[in-house]
């Protein structure tokens, strides 16, 4: 299987040689996993240089697929301005780029965060969802500006309830902004309305509809990762990640998940009982992380037919527990604060 480090190389061979088909006398280099141009570029003036020589212009943007795609199209644009001898050292400045652009600015913002916090499959779902995703969508070797960021937040993202995009742009683009000491007051009212409430955008599935597709489910190992989630409110990474230990199938043991191990009660009490889980066990999913775990069980569901989502089926099995038992038990059993709970479900 091919590393990360030789699929980038390889797209530099790619881009390079397309540049070169092109006529263009400028290469993309890798170093210290940033991205910099490498070409015969005229004398600094300000430094007393007469002749033209070969050198490197620092891009400031990280090596990914992303980047690569970046850094091309900035070949391009300096080498047409090599070929019409157009190119101004005041536009680019050696090593300007890298110090003001946005690739820069994320690559320094990633340090900064992971220093801050321990490596786990968590942390880097956390990181590759709410902050790599929308990172990703800014132009690397763009200057950094408050500006930028909202033009590019606004096209990307939709300030809706139905989904958590826009919150994750702002929320991304608010700490880079931060970070980088730029002005914040331009992002004010541009949240969006995602939160919540935004429950009611889901399908919840009834009772009965939760009960009878167990049994549509053909493969048994398939049926103890639904019942996890469906009959005990499991997130749907945490239905790969269980074990049912308890003989009279009151209670599943979560082993690991988003918010760490924990015990979970199916409501009502006797469904794991009538639908005899537990003895065939569960598939065997392997992924880097939580939230690529939890789209394995996605897909599944997909294929099935189960015409609700997981995140649906959770939902279903909190609303079940209304009134029932305590808030506090609710939430425990469902991994998450009480608040959270009184705040997604109690309105």
């Amino acid at each position: 299987m091919m590393s990360k480090v030789d699929k980038h190389q390889g797209l530099i061979r790619s881009a390079n040689g397309r540049l070169r088909r092109d006529g263009y006398r400028i290469t993309i280099v890798q170093r210290n996993r940033l991205l910099s141009l490498r070409a015969i570029f005229p004398p600094i003036l300000a430094k007393g240089e007469t002749k033209s020589k070969q050198r490197r212009l620092p891009l400031g943007i990280p090596t990914s697929t992303f980047g690569i795609t970046e850094a091309e199209k900035i070949a391009r644009e300096v080498g047409r301005q090599l070929i019409s001898r157009k190119f101004k050292w005041s536009e680019w400045g050696q090593g300007a780029i890298a110090q003001t652009s946005i690739g820069n600015w994320v690559n320094q913002y990633e340090k900064y965060y992971w220093q801050r916090r321990e490596k786990s499959p968590s942390s880097w779902s956390t990181w590759r969802c709410d902050y790599d995703r929308p990172f990703s969508q800014l132009p690397q070797h763009k200057h950094l500006t408050t500006d930028l960021l909202i033009q590019t937040m606004v096209q990307r993202s939709k300030p809706d309830t139905r989904t958590r995009t826009r919150k994750r742009f702002y929320s991304a683009y608010v700490r880079l902004a931060k970070f980088a000491k730029l002005d914040l007051e331009p992002f004010e009212g541009l949240r969006g309305s995602y939160g919540p409430a935004s429950v009611k955008e889901i399908y919840i599935p009834t009772p009965d509809e939760i009960f009878d597709w167990f049994y549509r489910i053909s493969d048994p190992r398939w049926r103890n990762v639904y019942a996890a989630i469906a009959g005990c409110g499991a997130r749907r990474h945490e239905g790969l990640l269980c074990e049912y230990r308890d003989p009279a199938l009151r209670r599943i043991h979560i082993l690991d998940g988003k918010t760490g191990p924990r015990v979970t009660y199916p409501y009502p009490i006797n469904w794991l009982q009538l639908w005899r889980v537990g003895e065939e066990g569960f598939p065997n999913c392997q992924a880097p992380n939580f939230s690529e775990l939890g789209s394995r069980v996605t897909v599944n569901w997909r294929r099935t037919g189960i015409p609700f989502t997981p995140l649906g089926a959770r939902h279903a099995c909190a609303i079940r527990l209304m009134g029932k038992v305590s808030v506090v038990a609710a939430a425990k059993s469902l991994g998450h604060s009480p608040a959270v709970h009184l705040a997604t479900y109690q309105r």
